[in-house]
């Protein structure tokens, strides 16, 4: 109270009182394509096709909270007729309909204050492409070693995407899934041409040795021209064993939404060192506008691969295989933080990139809800680094071999993937290592996946198995300091499936997802997950059954 200097506080609750949010989602795939194959004669083929495919995806989002309503309906005075929203007795137009709303303790709220300060988002987007291709393939000559494979070939494509929300997204007004109205489109031509040459065949140490590359030139009408290449090679030095390798200058253009969307508009307190412009400094409101940049440019990547397969030819059945991966992308597509553009721009030791910080940051007139405006659009600044390893083994063995009569086959698989380096830097600013970082922003370090199938000729049965590695919260956090506790446990996690082959034509299937239903970890994330989702099973066990019927 004001007697003990105490004017204002913070209130953070989880208000499950006025009910979670419930998701559904329609999403309906029409496609078409007609396309030709042709002998042209000798070793000549070629093929085309022409492709035209609509998506439309709908969501709506049932009890999402509405901000506005909810800043009004628990701003809550005491009249003579009991509690009513203050906005209300003020006679503000906005607030008109507002049921107040205790937020103090768990509450059994009025249905009249839930429906007031909880809507249905709703989002619609439709998605268009036409393709048309046109390939052709063959061996125009023979080295000492074998036939020169090539193939060469053009194609062109449109996409095309319409979103449309309701008003209130349309504004941000919600706690969350705040989608904005889009058009936009773009075409991309492109041509290629692709070879292996075989150099070596049947020799001492070289049962086989080939060698590939290919070259690709894109021309996107949103960001440009850009050729891109592969090179390869393959070497079998005994039998069953082959050693391969790659590198290659990758491409990934920026999509639509990351050109197109329009500015997201946000206005929270933030610090200011120095003032800009002549502007206040210290804790003032800013707007920060998120947006499309219609102007950003490929990104462009340096990606090495090399590794080995084995099959041994003493143990008919088992093969198993290890990748090296090393992924370099610059000119990768981001957003800069808006504090780390405030701190860079106003901070106490000007560094050599202050005017380019300083450029996204205007000054508001005065009398406006803000004293500034950060300008956050997509930007080509980052540079991400990945790297790891890739591991699988297989092995198949008929029954048979265990006992004369017995039917089927059993086969057992083993994939994994380990990343040693996870990293971005965004803007120069230094590398953040996210490996092993449980998180929207980075990656767990080892994640498996396995399984044990049962096949014959009438049934199937699978048992899956995936892993995900222990991690960290935060790569940065230091524990005691920024949190108590850094670590983020794993979780494994069993699918059962099964297929009943009645006839030739009718198949039954049924499959068992997250057999044994752990929860997943407490991993606090954006637009209020308790975990992340992108990791972790949300759903919990699901059942799944049904029948393919083949005409």
């Amino acid at each position: 109270n004001a007697a003990n200097q105490i004017t204002s506080f913070n209130v953070g609750r989880n208000s499950t009182d006025i009910g979670y949010q419930r998701s559904r989602i329609e999403n309906d795939t029409k496609r078409g394509v007609i396309g030709f194959n042709a002998k042209l004669g000798g070793s000549w083929n070629m093929n085309g096709a022409v492709i035209y495919g609509r998506n439309t995806y709908t969501q709506y989002v049932q009890g999402n909270r509405i901000l506005s309503n909810f800043r009004y309906a628990t701003d809550v005075v005491q009249t003579a007729n009991g509690p009513a929203c203050r906005a209300v007795t003020q006679n503000i137009a906005a607030a008109a309909g507002c049921a107040p709303l205790n937020i103090f303790g768990f509450q059994a709220p009025s249905g009249a204050a839930i429906n007031y300060v909880t809507g249905t988002t709703y989002s619609r987007t439709q998605y268009d492409q036409f393709a048309t291709n046109l390939n052709i393939d063959g061996q125009p000559f023979d080295t000492w070693a074998g036939p020169v494979s090539v193939a060469a070939g053009v194609e062109y494509r449109r996409e095309e995407q319409r979103t449309y929300v309701d008003p209130i997204a349309e504004v941000a007004g919600y706690e969350s899934s705040n989608a904005r109205s889009l058009t936009g489109d773009f075409n991309v031509k492109e041509a290629y041409f692709e070879t292996v040459v075989p150099l070596a065949k049947d020799l001492p140490l070289l049962r086989s040795l080939d060698v590939q590359g290919a070259v690709r030139v894109t021309d996107y009408s949103t960001s440009g021209n850009v050729t891109t290449w592969k090179v390869g090679g393959t070497w079998e030095p005994v039998e069953g064993l082959l050693v391969r390798g790659t590198i290659s200058r990758d491409i990934r253009a920026p999509n639509i939404f990351e050109l197109y969307t329009p500015a997201v508009s946000t206005v929270l307190t933030r610090n200011f060192l120095t003032g800009v412009a002549g502007g206040p400094q210290g804790q003032v409101a800013t707007q920060n506008l998120t947006r499309g940049n219609p102007n950003l440019a490929a990104e462009k990547a340096k990606t090495k691969t090399l590794g080995f397969s084995y099959a041994p030819p003493f143990l008919r059945g088992l093969q198993f295989s290890v990748d090296y991966f090393d992924i370099n992308v610059r000119g990768a597509v981001a957003i800069l933080d808006p504090n780390v553009v405030i701190n860079f721009c106003t901070g106490a030791t000007p560094t050599a990139d202050q005017a380019y910080y300083c450029s996204f940051i205007t000054r508001d007139p005065a009398g406006s809800v803000s004293a500034y405006t950060v300008d956050n659009p997509y930007l080509n600044i980052g540079e991400v680094r990945r790297s790891g390893y890739d591991f699988e083994a297989s092995y198949r063995m008929p029954l048979a071999n265990l006992s004369t009569g017995w039917n089927g086959s059993l086969t057992a698989r083993f994939s994994a993937t380990y990343f040693d380096r996870f990293g971005e830097n965004v803007n120069n600013s230094g590398f953040i290592e996210r490996a092993g970082e449980t998180s929207s922003l980075g990656n767990p370090r080892f994640i498996t996946n396995s399984s044990l199938t049962y096949d014959d000729r009438k049934f199937t049965l699978q048992l899956q198995m995936r892993t995900i590695g222990k991690g960290k919260y935060n790569n940065l956090f230091t524990e005691g300091n920024q949190i108590n506790n850094n670590t983020v446990a794993g979780r494994t996690y069993f699918n059962l499936s099964g297929t009943v082959r009645a006839t030739d034509q009718i198949e039954f299937f049924g499959v068992v997802n997250n057999l044994t239903d752990p929860d997943p970890p407490l991993v606090p994330q954006n637009f209020g997950y308790p975990t992340v989702p992108e990791v972790f099973d949300m759903i919990g066990r699901s059942y799944r059954v049904g029948v393919r019927v083949k005409m």
